[in-house]
């Protein structure tokens, strides 16, 4: 098997309603990265690799399913700024981070969401990098808070400087490395 293998692999975990699904599909995750670490080239994980696992855990009904899908996105990360240039995170997994959240019923959720937003902004007004511009998923993510009693969030949506909301075009080609 091969990255494109394990990574089918991790998309199918991702979509199951299975309670386990989540974890199964970060094992998958560990165990990819594990067998790059001793020098498998072929199963390098990728950017759609910890995505598929960001989004595994947004799915999740786990109690601290937010805490996982945000450490993952943190890994991914620190492993990029580590150098491993195919794991830049994008707005597809700050996206899956912020819905994570939303499904959490934790008192502070909303501001959780709140932080993740404000850091991928950040990120993206410092670098103007396209691929973590806000675009209407991100929003729209945001304002299922709407109904919540966080006076904070509200004002930080109705005061939010508007980005161009960047359209997501669903048939885009995606190239595995």
């Amino acid at each position: 098997p091969d990255t494109i293998s394990y990574t089918s692999v991790l998309s199918v975990w991702a979509t199951s309603s299975l309670p386990d699904a989540a974890w199964r599909a970060e094992s998958i995750l560990e165990h990819m990265q594990h067998l790059y670490e001793d020098g498998n080239e072929e199963v390098r994980p990728n950017v759609i690799s910890f995505s598929a696992v960001i989004n595994a855990w947004s799915q999740s009904r786990e109690p601290y399913a937010a805490e996982r899908a945000e450490a993952i996105l943190d890994r991914m990360q620190s492993l990029y700024e580590g150098g491993d240039e195919l794991l830049k995170p994008n707005a597809i997994c700050y996206n899956a981070v912020i819905k994570a959240w939303g499904r959490n019923s934790q008192k502070n959720s909303a501001e959780q969401a709140e932080r993740v937003f404000r850091r991928m902004t950040e990120l993206y007004e410092t670098t103007a990098d396209e691929e973590l511009r806000p675009n209407r998923v991100t929003y729209n993510s945001l304002m299922n808070w709407i109904h919540l009693p966080c006076p904070k969030l509200k004002v930080f949506l109705i005061r939010c400087k508007p980005l161009k909301v960047k359209e997501i075009n669903p048939i885009r080609s995606v190239t595995l490395h």
